[in-house]
């Protein structure tokens, strides 16, 4: 099935933002309070550290055949 660009333009009006919406729009935040991101703040104690090993794979294969997972 193919559309038209009339088909397009029925579904996809957006009008150019102007001074006065701008000024009015709000924040995700402010709209959505309750789905607003709640982050962690940072931890009391850091006892981990991440890091990255890249290994070959018959040495993934190995550990996995002698671990429990």
């Amino acid at each position: 099935m193919s559309y038209r660009k009339t088909d397009m333009d029925a579904v996809s009006y957006n009008p150019a933002w102007t001074k006065a919406t701008t000024a009015r729009s709000k924040s995700f935040d402010e709209t959505f309070p309750d789905l607003a991101r709640r982050a962690r703040g940072p931890q009391k104690a850091p006892t981990k550290t991440q890091i990255t090993l890249r290994l070959d794979a018959h040495v993934v294969d190995h550990f996995k055949a002698t671990g429990q997972g």
